[in-house]
């Protein structure tokens, strides 16, 4: 037991002896480093002020110590490139200096008219700031040549005016031909749901469907709320009333408010108006068709 705690001592000795001993080596290894580095600092400095190109060249020659070359040493090796460097640039800016020619300053000439009244030599430069200078008051003098006005571009025809619709046109065959041309089928109602006629259906959503009311009298409050109601209780939510005869105003409203089309013959003059002119003239010719149709077997 006893030896093994000598044992441990010792070994606790020993790594302590190494550690203060690389630590101290260490410390040495910076110093000299840094050493070198404020040499190679002031070596830097000194050849770049004094400028002497051989000198500077024999300096950068790597050196032998201790059997080997500083070049080996990082830090003397990027002072001896620094060295090289600063000489190099010397050594340009001297040659340039050399190879420049003297500056000379001659004394501008004094400018003369010539025997004759003839104006003097000029620099092209010179004259022609002097023809601008002569040439301004005269360009000035004369009158500012009025400019034609740009042409104007070309209008656009007007849109042929809109005739209103025909009154011999039954607003029943105009509201059809116009669901159909935004996609809807009509088929037959059940005579138990009259007055409802038809059923519109869109030929791409069958869900979207409109119960189809024609209405010769004057539309009330009361009319339109049982038109609603009777639509509703066929599973109809859209309904669709053509009031031939006009409407009241509270009608409207609520048809407004319930999903409701309430149709007079100014709110299709209306829609049509809204469409292109041969879109809403096919519409017309459509449902004049086919009222004429209806009336021939009649």
């Amino acid at each position: 037991m006893f030896s093994n705690l000598i044992f441990a001592v010792a070994i606790l000795a020993t790594l302590a002896g190494l550690y203060l001993w690389a630590k101290r080596r260490a410390t040495l290894i910076r110093a000299k480093a840094a050493e070198r580095e404020q040499a190679a600092l002031a070596m830097m400095l000194a050849a770049g002020q004094q400028g002497e190109v051989e000198e500077a060249r024999v300096e950068a020659k790597p050196k032998r110590v201790v059997g080997r070359l500083l070049e080996d040493d990082p830090t003397e090796k990027a002072a001896a490139i620094a060295r090289e460097a600063a000489a190099a640039r010397a050594a340009s800016t001297e040659e340039q200096g050399r190879s420049l020619p003297p500056i000379e300053f001659e004394e501008e000439p004094q400018r003369k008219a010539a025997p004759g009244g003839e104006p003097p030599n000029l620099d092209p430069i010179e004259d022609l700031i002097s023809q601008i200078m002569v040439d301004e008051p005269v360009r000035q003098a004369r009158p500012a040549r009025a400019e034609p006005p740009p042409a104007r571009a070309p209008e656009p025809p007007p849109e042929p005016k809109r005739d209103p619709i025909p009154s011999n046109v039954p607003l029943r065959e105009l509201v059809l031909a116009w669901y159909e041309s935004r996609g809807y089928r009509g088929s037959p109602a059940s005579p138990a749901v009259w007055p409802i006629e038809l059923v519109l259906r869109h030929r791409e959503d069958a869900a979207r469907a409109y119960a189809f009311v024609v209405q010769s009298d004057h539309v009330s409050v009361d009319r339109i709320t049982a038109l609603i109601e009777q639509a509703r209780e066929i599973g109809m939510m859209r309904v669709a009333v053509i009031a031939e005869a006009g409407y009241e105003r509270g009608a409207k409203e609520i048809a407004r408010k319930r999903n409701v089309r309430l149709i007079d013959r100014a709110t299709m003059e209306a829609e049509l108006s809204e469409l292109q002119l041969p879109t809403a003239a096919k519409i017309i010719a459509v449902a004049r068709k086919r009222s004429s149709a209806e009336a021939s077997p009649a």
